[in-house]
């Protein structure tokens, strides 16, 4: 059978989940296909277009079982919440995953679903430039929240196998910082009410998620009935 790019970015992420992302490489996945490291080269030209079309994999993962796209007559908060959610989801359970995301441009192959999405929010009130911001934001947001899961993730795995430094909870009980005690004290108590999350970090992304979509609620509703600059013209041309 011949090799396809499908065949090689299965191989790169099942090294990513085996070795971490310093695992991937052309000479393992090489390896893993039985053919020559040149070879791949025909396929995938370089290690950034192969994280591209990783991070593209990952992302068709993520919306499996429901589509990235907007469902008819989804409102746009409620697809926006549903896709950013489903994107954390992915990323946080697969190892190095985003970092893998991280610094991605999208494939062809992407670009319907981007569409779609600029669609939504065009249509809901945003000005072209600033949807298109807002789903870069919502992004780096997502993909950030899962770096700092995962990152906590491993270092909670490290204290495990060694005694924890007592400096840091030392000065903290000096009497010097009540905000920051009481601030953590009340911090844990209500991620107490989350039951069946990963981490506090979950806890701490759909609070963030929470103000993100609140304000974006809050921008259109000070906008009333009035459409953006520009944007009547190419919904009237996009449409037509």
């Amino acid at each position: 059978m011949a090799l396809t790019t499908d065949d090689i970015v299965e191989v790169a992420l099942d090294l990513l989940e085996r070795d971490g992302l310093d695992g991937v490489s052309f000479r393992k996945i090489a390896s893993e296909l039985d053919v020559s490291a040149p070879t791949l080269l025909w396929h995938v030209d370089n290690k950034r277009r192969l994280l591209d079309l990783m991070a593209e994999s990952l992302m068709e993962r993520a919306y499996a079982d429901g589509p990235g796209t907007p469902l008819p007559d989804e409102p746009w908060d409620a697809w926006l919440e549903r896709h950013v959610r489903s994107m954390y989801t992915t990323l946080i359970s697969h190892r190095d995953a985003p970092l893998v995301a991280a610094g991605n441009r999208p494939t062809p192959a992407s670009l319907p679903g981007i569409e779609a999405a600029l669609r939504t929010l065009i249509l809901a009130g945003f000005e072209p430039g600033e949807a298109f911001e807002t789903i870069l934001a919502m992004g780096s947001y997502t993909i950030g929240c899962a770096v700092e899961w995962q990152a906590e993730a491993r270092r909670a795995s490290a204290d495990e196998a060694s005694p924890p430094d007592g400096e840091l909870a030392e000065a903290v009980r000096s009497g010097n910082y009540p905000y920051l005690v009481a601030a953590f004290t009340q911090h844990v108590e209500r991620r107490r009410h989350h039951p069946g999350r990963h981490s506090p970090h979950d806890g701490m992304f759909e609070h963030g998620l929470a103000l993100i979509l609140a304000g974006l609620r809050a921008r259109l509703e000070s906008r009333g009935e009035a459409r953006p600059a520009g944007a009547a013209e190419l919904v009237e041309t996009a449409e037509s």
